[in-house]
């Protein structure tokens, strides 16, 4: 009987029905394969097939009822709970997709889905069975995504914790079943081989050997008709798709084992092993079923982050009280009140009372902050103290807690060159492995025929390249999940790797190594000029910018309440200053080293002034702003320079008041009056020379630097602009952070590689060892399997806080 070519099950009697792929007819067992196959073509994304190594599922067509359903996911009050906007301004969204077996799900799914006009990002994770899309809302509706992977086979609903736990228990409880036969079964017959053992010393009637054998194949058919069927689907599914698997050899042996060791049963005659059988069943998916576990643990994180956000909050109605609603409907403006031990609900900016609240979950720091009026409380943290009321600054669905778990499932959608190495390792190996045993054979055919057939088992059972392919998946995963819980969230996949390599550190100063509250200390002024008209002016030129110094000068003005002038022929010079006109006179405000450039003669005192302001050339002000470093900058800087990296200060600042202070420090480059060009001339010289930059900042004027950087980290308080340039961003501000993901990453390529050198190592040793005749199945078995679970472990010792 011919099998449905999209889903793989039994085409049943009735018309044929018949896609042409590849310029073949293929059989199709239903409608909604046919349908889901036609859409694929007609996408011109035929390439799926030769792709995939698994059937695809078997899926209904859609009726009208269900696509009606699908636009309730269009009302902007159920978007609330889930559809987020991104840096780019676009719709965003995690979903859970339902039906992805292999890596070509995820190539069919991104390049069907990415051709949709209006759809600007699409990445699957084959890990998490999760799918980032953003979209335009005004060019294409999401109904009308989730209905175009609904046309190519795939049912997507948006990520809910809850049910994809849901679904990972149901999952876990198959394979406890699965595993818990085989290790019954397995124990069971191991009993009755010590009696077929004992026997080869004691002379057992054949009636007693033939009754053992008898029993330990009806315990052995169990493991391997159910326990050790996903083997079998796997490797069929990979023929189908022209792609040897691990899980290959894996059911050649099993097979085969099982096979030769039921007809010496049925003929009483030869040697049975269904012992080794059950053994090697067991060992195979004890493995398989830690790998899963550990997968869950790492990949866990985004979900618990999740389950923080509580379901209610006590929001303030029409009437000035507060009542107990659902916190996914809070919006902007909305008036909350928050009582001691309680999570807040969405991210809010408190309007009355003070209070210390746990924001470990966002930071990784255990201990409580304390906070204010104007200052804002984020979604997830836990108010320790008092009760504080605070007005809703964002929905929950946009709160920093939720940009965190968008921005870990788009940064593990990447791997670093070290798993792609592997990847293409393993998918060499197994081709490899085949043709060793097949030698193998044909070799012991010659020298003892009688061995021929289990020493190729061994050889089929010992190789096989789990270890291999779990080496890096795992490691990484945990590694990016340890990053998460110390307060490092990670945009992008290459963060891993480059923070591994690091050889200097370039950091900006004001606002990263610098708490960034700057205030003016000193305010000079030229004879024959008032200081409130003076400052004034610099003022009105400064405001809406967002450079430490002119927030200042702008703060200075506010604190005299002083009137600002009308403005016209505003330029502003990122990193050097800003011009404008003010009673048709023209006013310079910037760097003293800029306005020289430009021929403006500073006097000697003011040249060591954070800003000069000019009317029409003539030097009248100077301001001078204090900053503080931040309490960790010591520490941090001592040790990058413990660690051999070292360290480089960035600063478009011309004073001087901090440059002693970190000299001190015994630091080799302190750069001052650096404009974003020299900042980034500066990095692109270092990479010539062969350093390997990472690059870490707060302002606008830093963008350029943390873009070329090889690594770039924004501090959590800086600019959006900088913080989209760089690869990733430090929420709580904390420079020790940095020190520990430096730590972590070495850490991290360092269990990679030794996963890599022991599965290496052992397959390579193994193989002689097996062909030669001196492992038996059984050991084997063992073999692999602890071979497996000895990657995992190591691996799990990533998620250790230390």
């Amino acid at each position: 009987m011919t099998d449905c070519f999209h889903c793989g099950d039994p085409i049943p009697a009735g018309p044929l029905r018949v896609v042409t792929i590849g310029g073949n007819e293929q059989p199709m067992c239903c409608p909604g394969c046919q349908a889901v196959a036609q859409s694929i073509v007609d996408a011109g994304l035929s390439s799926f097939y030769d792709y995939r190594t698994t059937d695809s599922d078997k899926t209904d067509v859609p009726n009208t009822e269900q696509l009606n359903e699908l636009l309730a996911y269009d009302l902007q009050e159920v978007q609330q709970e889930f559809v987020a906007t991104n840096s780019e301004n676009h719709n965003e969204t995690i979903l859970t997709i339902d039906g992805i077996r292999c890596a070509a799900c995820a190539w069919l799914i991104e390049h069907h889905v990415g051709q949709l006009a209006g759809v600007y990002k699409v990445s699957v994770n084959t890990t998490t069975h999760r799918v980032v899309i953003a979209w335009e809302q005004s060019e294409i509706k999401l109904s009308e995504i989730l209905a175009q992977l609904r046309s190519i086979g795939y049912r997507a609903t948006p990520f809910q914790p809850g049910v994809e736990e849901a679904e990972f228990r149901k999952q876990y409880q198959r394979y406890l079943i699965r595993l818990g036969i085989a290790g019954l079964a397995t124990m069971q017959v191991m009993m009755f081989a010590i009696g077929l053992y004992f026997g080869v010393f004691s002379d057992l009637e054949d009636q007693f050997r033939d009754l053992l054998r008898w029993t330990s194949l009806i315990m052995a058919t169990p493991v391997i008709l159910y326990s050790a069927l996903p083997f079998y689907r796997n490797a069929l599914q990979g023929l189908k798709a022209l792609q040897l698997n691990m899980d290959l050899p894996v059911s050649i042996a099993l097979l085969l084992a099982y096979s030769s060791s039921a007809y010496a049963t049925v003929l009483s005659t030869g040697e049975v092993y269904f012992e080794s059988v059950s053994m090697f069943a067991f060992f195979l998916l004890l493995g398989r079923f830690l790998e899963m576990k550990a997968r869950r643990r790492a990949s866990e994180t985004g979900s618990n982050l999740l389950k923080l956000l509580p379901a209610k909050a006590n929001k303030q109605n029409q009437f000035g009280e507060y009542e107990l609603v659902a916190a996914s409907i809070l919006t902007e403006g909305d008036l909350i009140r928050i009582v001691p031990g309680e999570t807040i609900p969405a991210d809010a900016i408190i309007s009355t009372g003070e209070s210390r609240f746990d924001e470990s979950m966002l930071t990784g720091e255990s201990y409580p902050v304390q906070k204010s009026v104007g200052e804002t409380i984020y979604a997830g943290s836990v108010n320790r103290d008092q009760i504080v009321t605070g007005q809703v600054l964002r929905s929950r669905n946009n709160s920093v807690l939720s940009d965190v778990v968008r921005l870990q499932a788009s940064a593990l959608q990447d791997k670093p060159k070290i798993a792609h190495i592997a990847d293409a390792i393993a998918k060499w190996f197994v081709p490899g492995l085949l043709i060793i045993s097949i030698a193998t054979y044909i070799a012991w055919l010659q020298i003892d025929a009688t061995e021929a057939f289990w020493i190729t088992l061994s050889v089929l059972v010992a190789t096989c390249p789990c270890a291999l392919s779990l080496a890096t998946p795992t490691a990484i995963t945990c590694a990016y999940a340890n990053l998460s819980r110390l307060g490092l969230l990670v945009r992008r996949g290459n963060v891993l790797e480059a923070l591994s390599k690091v050889t200097e550190v370039i950091f900006d100063k004001t606002g990263t190594l610098t708490e960034g509250d700057l205030v003016v200390s000193t305010f000079a002024v030229a004879t024959g000029h008032s200081e409130n008209e003076v400052l004034s002016q610099a003022a009105a030129l400064e405001l809406g910018q967002q450079h430490p110094v002119a927030v200042a000068i702008m703060a200075k003005a506010r604190h005299l309440s002083l009137p600002l002038p009308q403005v016209h022929d505003i330029q502003v010079y990122h990193g050097d200053g800003v011009t404008g006109s003010i009673e048709q006179r023209k006013i310079w405000l910037g760097r003293p080293g800029w306005l020289q450039e430009n021929g403006i003669s500073i006097p000697t005192p003011w040249l060591d002034a954070s800003a000069v302001i000019c009317f029409s050339e003539h030097p009248v002000g100077a301001f001078y702003v204090d900053d503080n470093l931040r309490q960790d900058t010591s520490s941090a800087l001592q040790a990058l320079q413990s660690r051999k990296i070292q360290t480089t200060i960035l600063t478009g600042d011309d004073s001087n008041r901090l440059k002693k202070s970190f000299l001190a420090l015994s630091l080799k480059r302190y750069l001052s009056g650096q404009r974003p060009a020299d900042k980034l001339a500066y990095i692109r010289q270092k990479q010539n020379d062969g350093e390997y930059t990472l690059a870490v900042g707060d302002g606008v004027n830093d963008a350029p630097l943390l873009a070329a950087a090889h690594c770039s980290v924004a501090m959590g308080g800086g600019t959006d602009l900088a913080k989209v340039s760089a690869d990733a961003i430090l929420p709580s501000n904390r420079l020790t952070v940095l020190i520990d993901a430096l730590d972590l990453s070495k850490r991290a390529m360092r269990i990679t590689k030794q996963n890599l050198a022991w599965a290496l190592a052992y397959n390579l040793c193994i193989i002689p060892l097996a062909v030669s005749g001196y492992i038996a199945p059984y050991f084997a078995a063992l073999g692999m399997s602890l071979s497996s679970l000895l990657v995992v472990s190591n691996s799990l010792r990533l998620l250790n806080r230390k």
